[in-house]
This record gives C-alpha cells, sequence and structure tokens, in this order.
C-alpha cells in the first residue's frame, strides 16, 4: 500500500514537472510573437505574468484599423448611440425607481443618441471626402455629450441611486475611450491627407 502511495506520489510530481515546462514553452513561444509583431513593447514579460505597458498602443491598434476603412467608425458610432439610446430610453427608464434618475433626464439624454446614430448614418453613406472633419465633428458631438451628461448627473446627484451612478460612470469611461479614438483617428487622416 505505501509503494502504490510513493508510485503515484511520483507519477503526479512528475506531470507537474511536464505541465510546468508545456507552460514555460507556450510563454516563450508568445513572449517571441509579441516581441516580433509589437516591437517588444505591447506587453512585457515578468516571470511567469504579464504586464501592459500602456493603453497607447491599444489606440494605434484601433486608429490603423480604422484607417484602412475609415467609415467603418461610423458604423461602430451608430451602433453604440442605439444602444445608449436603448437602454436610456427603455430599459432605465422602466426601473427608474431604481436608478433615481428622472424619467424626462432620461428621455432627453436618449434623444442625443439617436442624433448621433442619424449623423453617422448620412456620414456613413454620403460622406467621401472630408472625413476627418466629419470624424473631429463626431468626437466633439461626444464630448459635448459627455459634459452634459455629468453637468445632468451633478444637478440630479440627490436622487441618483448607486445603480444609476454605476450606469453613468460606465457610459462616461466608454464614451471617453471612444472620443480619445476619434480624436486620434481624425488628426492622423488630415496628415495623410495633406
Amino acid at each position: 500500500m505505501y509503494a502504490k502511495g510513493l508510485i503515484w506520489i511520483r507519477r503526479y510530481n512528475l506531470r507537474i514537472a511536464r505541465e510546468k515546462e508545456k507552460w514555460t514553452e507556450r510563454l516563450a513561444c508568445v513572449r517571441s510573437r509579441l516581441d516580433c509583431r509589437n516591437g517588444g513593447d505591447f506587453l512585457e514579460v515578468v516571470g511567469n505574468s504579464f504586464e501592459l505597458d500602456g493603453m497607447n498602443n491599444i489606440f494605434q491598434g484601433l486608429i490603423n484599423s480604422s484607417l484602412k476603412e475609415p467609415k467603418k467608425i461610423f458604423l461602430y458610432d451608430g451602433v453604440g448611440a442605439l444602444i445608449s439610446a436603448f437602454f436610456l430610453g427603455v430599459v432605465l427608464v422602466y426601473f427608474q425607481e431604481h436608478i433615481g434618475i428622472p424619467k424626462n433626464t432620461l428621455y432627453l439624454l436618449a434623444s442625443f443618441p439617436i442624433l448621433f446614430f442619424v449623423y453617422d448614418v448620412v456620414c456613413f453613406f454620403i460622406v467621401e471626402k472630408k472625413m476627418s472633419i466629419a470624424i473631429y465633428i463626431l468626437a466633439i458631438m461626444n464630448f459635448l455629450y459627455c459634459i452634459l451628461s455629468i453637468v445632468l448627473a451633478l444637478f440630479h446627484s440627490v436622487t441618483i441611486m448607486p445603480l444609476g451612478w454605476i450606469y453613468i460612470v460606465l457610459e462616461l469611461l466608454v464614451l471617453a475611450l471612444i472620443i480619445i479614438v476619434e480624436f486620434k483617428l481624425s488628426k492622423r487622416l488630415a496628415r495623410t491627407k495633406s
């Protein structure tokens, strides 16, 4: 019985050693791929874990992919605007007692993403030239919408409940990322056109 236990422990230790070798090889493979593809600065391998070196490279990847087809930014923004309008005008109105934002404020905030959606559709199908200006205007509109959302949230801060604050903060974070990408994309497009 004792010998069977020792054999089992040895087999288990060998299995662990093999798994550790496999993961070390995989880590080396991932490290070499990242070093070749991104110049070694996107992810830095430290020990057995990854550390994010900077968000700037993520934005650069989004901008570089959007440079090939800049019209897609209007498609992405339009879908996001529809989702935002649906949540603000339907879902949050339904759960207004749990959110704490007054219904008229929710309807007001929902009207702007609908206008943004119309702008996105027009730009997607009509704008061929001056794409950088259209994207810059979109970024400005999103930025002004963020400011309006913050002002209205502060105005109703007494009545807004934790779920309402969670929604507002998450929407503002997503919008901030979109605005940064749109500003950088418009700047890059303006540079490539001139």
